[in-house]
């Protein structure tokens, strides 16, 4: 029976220990450490589409105004969004490039757009370049997806479906450059 509860009790404070998530509501101090670290690890290749988009994903996943603005400057999304518009950002996960960069993938939404985009952070957690990856223009001759692959390059495929049925195929590779 001793064993038994001390099995349980070891149990309990290995679980009690755990490291909790970084709180993104904006309501306690935060590093840029715990910001990149609260994105959960995504394995790639990823890829991010259109219709997904659209989909407003679970609010844990909601990052506040107040600490996204401490993060990433506001010049990132507001040339897509306009003044007087303040989109809700949601984490969409990480890709940590060993002994290198950090990359973040993140979703905008606002009444009537919504933009995906990959945001760029050094070894020292500080933010270096973002890229609005897609973005959801309604149109449905319009087809859009983007990600990452195992290289760590960063892919945009778009594809628009012309009246006479042809299509026309835009395909654009990016790699980011610490120089």
């Amino acid at each position: 029976m001793r064993r038994l509860l001390s099995c349980l009790l070891l149990l309990g404070l290995c679980f009690g220990c755990k490291s909790k998530k970084a709180d993104l509501s904006g309501e306690g101090p935060l590093e840029a450490a715990d910001f990149v670290e609260s994105f959960n690890e995504l394995k790639l290749p990823y890829m991010l589409y259109d219709s997904s988009l659209s989909r407003r994903p679970k609010d844990s996943f909601l990052i506040g105004r107040k600490v996204f603005s401490r993060f990433v400057p506001d010049s990132v999304w507001r040339g897509d969004f306009g003044k007087g518009v303040t989109p809700k950002f949601y984490s969409l996960g990480r890709v940590s490039v060993e002994d290198g960069e950090t990359y973040l993938f993140v979703k905008a939404m606002a009444p009537g757009k919504n933009v995906g985009y990959i945001l760029s952070y050094d070894k020292l957690d500080s933010f270096r370049a973002a890229l609005p990856l897609i973005y959801s223009t309604g149109d449905r001759t319009v087809q859009q997806e983007a990600g990452m692959d195992r290289r760590y390059s960063v892919i945009r495929n778009r594809t628009r479906r012309k009246p006479d049925g042809s299509l026309i195929y835009n395909k654009s590779v990016y790699v980011y450059n610490t120089a």
